[in-house]
């Protein structure tokens, strides 16, 4: 897990429950290896602001998320007292599909609004 202005980000988490076919405001939750090497399970908090791509930068759904997916996400410092803990993500990128077809594509991704 990597820390930047007030910001967290995991890489290579896979997710562990799906959300439903809700389109926006779902909960993911995500298993990811800290520093330690220990697995730890997160709830991502999606609401309208967030960013949902694929691997290619096409925009998602909370639905097109899935269980045994690959995803890296940015979310805020602030978090929840529940167990998992709760975060309010900021960019969930899907790096793979189920079936780990998909290739991953580095970028800047910039709303202007």
């Amino acid at each position: 897990m990597a820390y930047f202005n007030g910001f967290q980000t995991v890489t290579g988490a896979t997710i562990v429950a799906t959300p439903g076919r809700r389109a926006h405001n779902c909960n993911i939750e995500i298993a990811y290896a800290d520093a330690a090497g220990q697995t730890q399970n997160l709830i991502l908090r999606v609401n309208g602001s967030t960013v949902l791509r694929d691997a290619n930068g096409c925009r998602l759904c909370c639905g097109s998320f899935v269980t045994g997916q690959t995803v890296n996400a940015t979310f805020s410092q602030a978090i929840t007292r529940s167990v998992p803990p709760q975060f309010r993500a900021l960019v969930i990128t899907r790096t793979s599909g189920v079936s780990g077809s998909e290739n991953p594509r580095l970028g800047i991704d910039i709303d202007i609004r």
